[in-house]
């Protein structure tokens, strides 16, 4: 039988390169060709935060939509749907409040609530509730910069409803 040559060096160095760039050139496929620049809550406007708080409160899982709007005087607007219920609306006033984060083992999630800073008796308002960790830790944050932008308008000394808020709760 006939000995097989194989083909000439440079037909395989071509071929090896032509593999090699294919390969690599899928790589970027349908991802950013540059990097853009990440703004923490506290660089965004409050535009931004909103927008941000309501793509987290479409994607919050377990069929639940919140909606979010700032108003004056450090008061956040809150639409929520559960499951096929009616929505619920309520304000809640972020001055004279901290926000935290808590977990829920009953229910695997994880809520983001507003209790008066100054120690009254309310009960924590819920703002948001997810799923996952990174969304209610993205939302506490954001809620967190709105406070604190909020506050940071106010003329000094004459911060707005520094009294126990009176949240209602969805």
């Amino acid at each position: 039988a006939p000995r097989r040559r194989s083909p000439p060096y440079w037909q395989r160095a071509t071929a090896l390169v032509m593999c090699v760039a294919g390969t690599l050139g899928g790589c970027t496929e349908g991802y950013p060709t540059s990097d853009t620049p990440h703004r923490t809550p506290v660089q965004m406007t409050t535009a931004e935060r909103t927008r941000e708080m309501n793509r987290l409160g479409e994607d919050a899982g377990a069929q639940r939509l919140w909606r979010y709007s700032v108003h004056e005087h450090c008061a956040l607007a809150i639409t929520v749907r559960r499951h096929e219920a009616e929505e619920q609306s309520f304000i809640a006033r972020l001055s004279g409040q901290q926000v935290e984060m808590v977990s829920d083992k009953a229910t695997a999630s994880y809520r983001v609530q507003s209790l008066p800073s100054l120690g009254g008796h309310s009960e924590a308002t819920v703002l948001f509730e997810a799923e996952q960790w990174t969304d209610a830790a993205e939302m506490a944050s954001l809620i967190q910069a709105q406070r604190r932008e909020c506050l940071r308008r106010a003329p000094l000394g004459k911060h707005p409803n520094t009294a126990p808020s009176r949240n209602t709760a969805p």
